[in-house]
């Protein structure tokens, strides 16, 4: 519950970190609690900023975000070579894709800042050192902007892109209004892509209907059916 109501702000959750592990003087005493202080979703403009930090690390190229994008969406493990080693430099990289996504979607994509290729792990995004690499992953070279290994095709990471390619604040906007469908479809055990595809696809039924303009009678009542 605490992860979907911060909404993909990764920024707070750095209030968490140690930068020393913690030195335990006796073994078998319980853990303390960690303690998160009240917490929100981004503002809208801070979103808008992660993109553009997104934008700056893979040097605009919106077809790279499609690529990273759509391995989150349809679950390929997404690794980041060589990033640099500044955690605040690599939560924000994650969380400029997050952005990218509805809210009701970001609580589910998990990420290590660190690890090696042998480290037993399962994180969806993982930061390797070097040229190391994971079997049947999506491959990103900080220092070149290049992607390398398993590409894969996704509607919503299509959709989601061609907005950005006009507007930042388009996609906030649209990722708003896609929220409550993909919420919904996801509750109801669609798979992230899935979901997120039915939602893109709502949207432009939508929109078709919203600006008087033709929709096939067989999309509507898909729709009408379904939610």
């Amino acid at each position: 519950d605490m992860l979907r109501a911060v909404g993909g702000n990764l920024k707070a959750l750095l209030a968490l970190v140690e930068e020393r592990l913690p030195v335990y003087t006796e073994a078998g005493k319980k853990l303390l609690p960690l303690t998160l202080s009240p917490t929100e979703a981004p503002s809208a403009e801070a979103q808008i900023d992660d993109i553009l930090s997104l934008m700056s690390s893979t040097r605009n190229r919106i077809d790279t975000i499609e690529a990273l994008l759509a391995a989150i969406v349809q679950g390929v493990p997404l690794v980041i070579q060589d990033a640099p080693p500044e955690l605040e430099t690599r939560v924000l990289f994650v969380q400029g894709l997050l952005a990218l996504l509805p809210s009701s979607a970001r609580f589910g994509v998990t990420f290590a800042t660190h690890s090696l290729p042998k480290t037993r792990l399962d994180a969806q995004i993982r930061f390797l050192p070097d040229q190391m690499a994971l079997p049947d992953a999506l491959v990103y070279h900080w220092p070149d902007a290049a992607l390398s290994g398993n590409r894969v095709d996704d509607a919503y990471s299509r959709f989601i892109t061609s907005q950005l390619r006009l507007d930042a604040d388009l996609v906030i906007q649209q990722t708003r209004r896609l929220t409550a469908v993909a919420a919904w479809r996801i509750k109801r055990g669609d798979r992230l892509a899935d979901a997120l595809g039915y939602a893109a696809y709502r949207f432009k039924i939508d929109e078709a209907l919203l600006n008087n303009q033709p929709v096939e009678s067989a999309e509507v009542s898909k729709v009408l059916a379904e939610d």
